[in-house]
């Protein structure tokens, strides 16, 4: 029966197909829920709004170093409060309107305006000033250390056409959100030309794009949305289709096995943890916090997700300021024992509560794993599985967040700020974030430091230090570096995998 359903999908789909030399065709699980750059981060809508809108600056995503993008220069002050941006000429939006400072203005009093989530990687801005036609100043009240990250990342300021938004304007919506929600005009190299909903996006190409077509380029995209991953897995073995998101890790290894799919998975900047309670209960004493990490087999944990690499440290090693001489916590059950014994607790005295995720196989089968290694050291593990729906909001209250969980932190810049603020931060004790109880002064103090630390490799130095205080005192076990992977067809080339947003650059691909 259920080959029968596939089947029917995949005639169903072969109405809508669009194959040849110069369509590319992507496939996804999930609907984009939103295609305005002002209010969407996820991955999703990043798979269309990625490739229609431009940034300030942006990332090489072979290193994350920061390169021109519609800003061609830039400099800032030397007290760090403000950055003067000089921007690319002869540059015009898909409407056919140029692109200048003042379009840079609107964009962020749009973002700004609408509060959604990129506004909070812009909150600092406190003043943008045109100077001329082609430069912009952008000033905060305080020295930030973020300017190059926050206009390079994809999911803070993109730049959108100020004609365009204003035609459809209404008084009750004077920024427009409800239209952009469903349309698109940016500088980017494609267009969206068609949404059907549920079904897919057609992009074509930006005939005015600035830097230009060759004739490898694509000149059509579609993005399908294809509910079922064993239709994707199919329609990518047969070449019915070119790259695919959302198969699920453990069919990875077999789908690599055919010749014409290529199969990368690369360490992302998202880190898996198990965070333990450090304000109440038993791990709230640092030798039962430290017990647990040495009884767990972490080594077989990350055998449960295919491309898994043990974490060492809270840092992504591909990040700014990750450190290569952390200590890892190998898997020693005597040690286990010992500091359970020295802790006051005798063999199976301890019982815990681990929740997951549920309906997430990888999730429940690292618990089954943790669940067993603690049983050897004497501790008795009780699973939990939770719908994300129900565990989210209990995870902004260390009162209410559970023991022992499984939890990954995604950042949102090549930086690890977020990643360490949002869940080891005193500052992030309540809806700030998912701290679950723990603080210390050195760490929040290094981490405060950082944030007015311009310099990359001064502001590196620190996060290693703050990095180390957490080694020290296992607020979280640090699990694995959360791998994505890249899954597309032998015959697409330029794919650099993005290890920050997951995504692929349309322009940068072709057929070979």
């Amino acid at each position: 029966m259920r080959k029968f359903i596939v089947l029917l999908i995949l005639v169903g789909l072969a109405g809508v197909l669009v194959l040849g030399q110069n369509v590319l065709t992507v496939l996804t699980t999930q609907s984009p829920p939103n295609l305005d750059p002002a209010v969407v981060t996820d991955y999703e809508s990043g798979m269309v709004t990625y490739n229609v809108y431009e940034t300030l600056l942006k990332y090489n995503v072979s290193d994350f170093s920061i390169q021109p993008c519609l800003a061609t220069s830039w400099e800032i002050s030397p007290d760090g409060r403000s950055i003067v941006l000089h921007l690319r000429q002869g540059v015009k939006f898909q409407d056919g309107t140029p692109f200048n400072a003042e379009a840079v203005k609107f964009s962020l009093e749009r973002t700004l305006a609408l509060n959604r989530a990129p506004a909070t990687y812009l909150k600092p801005i406190t003043k943008v000033e045109v100077l001329d036609n082609y430069t912009v100043k952008l000033s905060s009240s305080e020295t930030w250390a973020f300017w190059e990250d926050a206009l390079a990342t994809r999911k803070a300021l993109s730049i959108v056409s100020p004609t365009y938004v204003k035609a459809h304007a209404t008084a009750d919506d004077p920024w427009a959100a409800d239209w952009m929600n469903t349309h698109t005009c940016g500088t980017g190299p494609y267009m969206v030309a068609e949404w059907v909903k549920g079904q897919y996006i057609k992009l074509v190409k930006n005939p005015d794009y600035w830097q230009g077509w060759s004739k490898k380029n694509f000149d059509t995209v579609f993005v399908r949305i294809v509910r079922e991953p064993s239709v994707e897995e199919l329609m990518l073995a047969s070449g019915k289709a070119d790259i695919a998101y959302d198969i699920p890790a453990t069919d990875l290894p077999k789908l690599a096995t055919n010749p014409q799919v290529v199969v990368r998975l690369v360490p992302g900047m998202a880190q898996l943890f198990f965070p333990m309670k450090c304000n109440k209960g038993p791990f709230a004493n640092i030798l039962v916090r430290k017990a647990v990490t040495y009884g767990i087999n972490l080594p077989e944990v990350c055998k449960v997700y295919p491309g898994a690499v043990q974490a060492q440290g809270a840092i992504p090693r591909s990040m700014l300021g990750a450190d290569p001489t952390l200590p890892i916590f190998p898997h020693d059950p005597v040690i286990a024992r010992l500091l359970l014994e020295k802790a006051g607790y005798k063999p199976g005295q301890l019982t815990i509560t681990m929740v997951y995720v549920a309906g997430i196989e990888w999730e429940r089968r690292a618990a089954l794993v943790v669940q067993q290694n603690l049983a050897d050291v004497g501790i008795n593990v009780k699973l939990e599985a939770m719908p994300w729906s129900t565990l989210f909001p209990l995870l902004s209250d260390p009162q209410k967040s559970p023991d022992f969980y499984i939890f990954y932190s995604a950042a949102r810049f090549a930086d690890p700020n977020g990643i360490l603020r949002e869940t080891f931060s005193s500052d992030a004790l309540g809806p700030a974030g998912f701290n679950n109880g723990y603080s210390d002064k050195q760490f929040d103090t290094l981490l405060n430091e950082a944030t007015k630390t311009v310099n990359r490799q001064a502001r590196a130095k620190l996060y290693q230090q703050a990095d180390r205080i957490l080694v020290n005192d296992v607020p979280a076990i640090f699990v694995w570096e959360m791998p994505y992977p890249f899954v597309y067809r032998a015959d697409i080339k330029g794919v650099v995998p993005d290890r920050l947003f997951r995504a692929y650059y349309y322009y940068e691909l072709y057929r070979g």
